[in-house]
């Protein structure tokens, strides 16, 4: 089973649960390999430490869209798990360009490699190199984590909001 941990914003709580969930898995002897979506090499040491395996960097601009794919492919071989943390907030990415003369926008399609009805070809809602990017290019549900504190029935209201926004994500995200 594969999984990506999210946030709605950077300091929510993502790599707490990252790292609680491989702590978790890894004690119960399972073969758990972790990904960091950007070039984050902090996170990383800290999934490393937990699992003894070497975490992995996703990042849509350093790499390619098809890196991620086949690094991803590669790395998950001889897993029962695999965790993705996610950077920034869900769709915190990369702004895309609008469209231009004879240029398109960053070329990646939604889920099933199918255009959304109604849109533009590579015309989408969340951001190149974004979490919301990176699961997917991979196919991946995702986990939310929103931090409630200082909050209340509010809490609704964001964790709607994240629900919809993006019409392709919508079966991805778990609260």
């Amino acid at each position: 089973m594969s999984l990506v941990i999210a946030g709605e914003r950077s300091g929510a709580g993502k790599t707490t649960v990252t790292i609680a969930l491989l702590a978790f898995l890894i004690r119960r002897g399972l073969n758990v390999q972790s990904f960091k979506v950007g070039p984050d090499y902090i996170d990383p040491m800290f999934h490393t430490f937990v699992t003894g395996r070497p975490c992995r960097n996703l990042d849509a601009i350093l790499t390619s869209e098809s890196y991620i794919q086949k690094c991803f492919d590669l790395q998950i071989q001889d897993v029962d798990y695999a965790l993705v943390e996610g950077v920034m907030g869900l769709f915190d990415g990369v702004s895309r360009r609008k469209k231009e003369e004879g240029r398109r926008t960053p070329p990646y399609p939604p889920l099933g490699g199918k255009k959304e009805e109604g849109t533009e070809e590579g015309n989408y809602d969340f951001s190149f190199a974004s979490t919301a990017h990176v699961a997917a290019l991979l196919n991946l549900p995702i986990l939310l984590v929103i931090d409630c504190s200082r909050l209340s029935g509010s809490v609704a209201a964001i964790a709607h909001g994240f629900r919809s926004f993006d019409k392709v994500l919508i079966s991805l995200v778990w609260f």
